[in-house]
Order: C-alpha cells, then sequence, then structure tokens
C-alpha cells in the first residue's frame, strides 16, 4: 500500500469513528460486541470491493452497460436501479452474510445498528477512493456529513426490517421492499446532487433522519433488554379503583389510603418492600409519599 493511500484510509477513518461512537449507542439497553462491530465495518467495506467487481463484470458483460446517462429521467433511473439498488443490495447481502445468524443479532436494534456499521465500511472505503482520485483530503469536507452519515440513514431502511425479521419472523419479505426504498432515497439523493439541486437533496437525507430517529424509538420499546419499571398500586376498599400506593388518598373516591396492601402494577403480585416484583421481575419506581 502506497504512502498516499495509507494517509488516505486514515483521513477516512475519522469521520467513521465519529459516526460509530454514535451508532453503538443505539443498544441502549446492551451494549455489542466490539469484534462484532468491526467485523461488520470490514464486511462493509468487502460489499464496496463487491460493487466495483459487478460494475466490472457488467461492463465485459455489455459495454457501455453503466454508461451515465444525460437525460434527467433516465438519470435518476440510473442512479436508483445501477447505483442504489447495486450499493444498497452488496451492502445488505454482506451484513446478512457476516453477522445476521450471529448469537448477539438477537433484538430488532441490532439491525439498525450493524446497518449502520456496514454503511460505515462501505462509505470509508468510498471516500479512500474519492481522496486518492481527488488529489486531496478536500472532498472530505462535504462528504463526512452528508454522504458518510447518508449511507448509515439509507441502510437503516433494509436494516430495520433484517431485525424485525430476525427477532419477529414473518412470512412477507420486509427485506425486499425495504431494500428498494433504501435505494429509491440513495438514487433520489444523488439524482438531486448531480441535477445541482442540493438543498433537495439534504431535504432526502432529514427525511430518512426523521425515519430513522422514529425506528430507533420503536425498537427500543421493542427491546428484551430493556428494563421495565413500574408502580407500587393500591386496590381502594370503597370503590376498587388502583391507585398508586405511595399516594395519601385514593384518586378515584377521595378516600383514605390505610388498609389494601401494595401490589406491583404489571402482574399485581404482592409488593414488600423488595425493589423487584418477584414474579414478573419489573423495578418498582421509588416514589415519595404524595398527598394524593
Amino acid at each position: 500500500m502506497s504512502l498516499e493511500a495509507i494517509q488516505a484510509l486514515l483521513l477516512s477513518l475519522v469521520p467513521c469513528f465519529f459516526w460509530l461512537w454514535y451508532i453503538q449507542g443505539l443498544g441502549r439497553y446492551r451494549r455489542e460486541p466490539a469484534w462484532m462491530l468491526g467485523l461488520a465495518l470490514l464486511a462493509g467495506a468487502g460489499s464496496a470491493y463487491g460493487v466495483l467487481l459487478t460494475c466490472d463484470f457488467l461492463e465485459e458483460l455489455a459495454p457501455g452497460f453503466l454508461t451515465v446517462p444525460h437525460e434527467p429521467l433516465r438519470l435518476m433511473f440510473y442512479f436508483v436501479v445501477a447505483v442504489g439498488l447495486m450499493e444498497e443490495g452488496w451492502k445488505m447481502l454482506c451484513c446478512w452474510l457476516a453477522v445476521y445468524f450471529l448469537p448477539s443479532f438477537d433484538e430488532p436494534v441490532d439491525g439498525l445498528l450493524y446497518a449502520g456499521c456496514v454503511a460505515l465500511g462501505f462509505a470509508t472505503a468510498e471516500n479512500v477512493k474519492y481522496i486518492l482520485e481527488a488529489g486531496g483530503p478536500a472532498v472530505l469536507v462535504g462528504r463526512a456529513i452528508l454522504s458518510t452519515f447518508g449511507h448509515v440513514l439509507m441502510s437503516g431502511v433494509w436494516g430495520y426490517a433484517l431485525g424485525m425479521q430476525k427477532c419477529r419472523p414473518s412470512r412477507a419479505p420486509l427485506w425486499l421492499l425495504a431494500l428498494f426504498a433504501a435505494a429509491l432515497g440513495h438514487g433520489l439523493f444523488d439524482w438531486f446532487l448531480t441535477m445541482d439541486w442540493p438543498l433537495a437533496a439534504v431535504a432526502v437525507l432529514a427525511a430518512l433522519w426523521w425515519l430513522f430517529s422514529l425506528r430507533i424509538q420503536e425498537t427500543a420499546r421493542l427491546s428484551p433488554y430493556r428494563v421495565h419499571r413500574v408502580h407500587r398500586v393500591r386496590e381502594c376498599p370503597r370503590c376498587g379503583i388502583l391507585h398508586r400506593a405511595a399516594a395519601s388518598y385514593c384518586t378515584g373516591c377521595g378516600q383514605r389510603n390505610e388498609s389494601a396492601s401494595a401490589v406491583c402494577a404489571n402482574c399485581l403480585t404482592p409488593a414488600g418492600g423488595e425493589e423487584r416484583c418477584a414474579r414478573c421481575g419489573c423495578l418498582f419506581v421509588k416514589t415519595a409519599s404524595t398527598a394524593g
């Protein structure tokens, strides 16, 4: 490896590790093994090599097939299919082969997390190529924010589907629909940049980031490692309403809270002074006594 290539790699790793720090925090209830994150990054770099091999094969099979057209509509089709579908397809394939079947891939958010790592590996390899072709690191100024994290957001579309498919199997090929959706977002982003409509390209990334944020919240709620906290409650002997055990009076009828024993709000098992329910394992919320 030449000195220029080493320098390009080191520079490209800066945005990679920055966004990796963000991505690894997605598994808020359980940290993923560092070696699996590294494996996903390497798989992403391998997917970039797979794209290059596919392009060479298609050029030999049908010379001129990958020639960039000039008409706007044909150019959009080119970016969605020849660029978006090919790149997202290779990234998803490498993610599936590298980490999908490993034991630690066991909750829905893992699809977003490992798809993001694969995307960072792909973007890093792509950034190295662009630095070497441009003859300097100035090209990273825009790519570090837009393209590098853009790859994460695009791959998050099919990554979410992989995570849901792994943890909640269904007959519907969610990953296939998500792959085409990711290719569409990818292609539109590239097309808007080529058409010199940067605000439209940023709008695509903003929409993908909004969707990505929603998926993070959804997968966090579905995590089997999520710690559920519930209140101790009491049944009012007068009206039968359940209210917080720390309340001095019933919130339904105003009866003073004196006789009923506290139970777990999740499973109604008697709850004493323990921190966790003996039956369902939920943690009890620590609250001070209130006036109702």
